[in-house]
């Protein structure tokens, strides 16, 4: 963390000018509200952490599909209901189908991540 040390000297000093340099440069043009967000000192942390990466925040639609998904891969493996699927379909307004192949993807998403936790701690 030696590297911060000027950016932590300087950070609250001359925020509002090193958000205005970024954000004219236009590939830091979040950077104001990951300052109102975090604050000065919490912000030059994140900075430090990631300096140089690209980070991609889902959208609220990508987060709802992920629950929907998780929300039915957990019921299905829960009910013992034949009806199980119908009442997801119904309550995602989607086909039992849909709910199938959602099922599907979920499972060998969720066994993989298993199975690769497996495999990782075995070495």
């Amino acid at each position: 963390m030696k590297k911060m040390m000027i950016l932590d000297r300087n950070l609250d000093k001359y925020v509002d000018l090193l958000v205005l340099l970024l954000i004219k440069t236009d590939k830091y043009s979040m950077l104001p509200e990951l300052l109102e967000v975090f604050g000065g000192d919490k912000l030059g942390q994140f900075l430090s952490i990631f300096e140089g990466c690209t980070i991609r925040v889902p959208s609220i639609q990508e987060l709802k599909g992920s629950l929907r998904d998780i929300d039915i891969y957990v019921s299905l493996n829960k009910s013992i209901l034949p009806e199980e699927k119908s009442r997801l379909a119904s309550k995602y307004d989607v086909s039992v189908d849909m709910i199938e192949k959602i099922f599907a993807y979920m499972t060998d998403l969720v066994s993989g991540e298993f199975k690769m936790s497996l495999t990782m701690s075995s070495r």
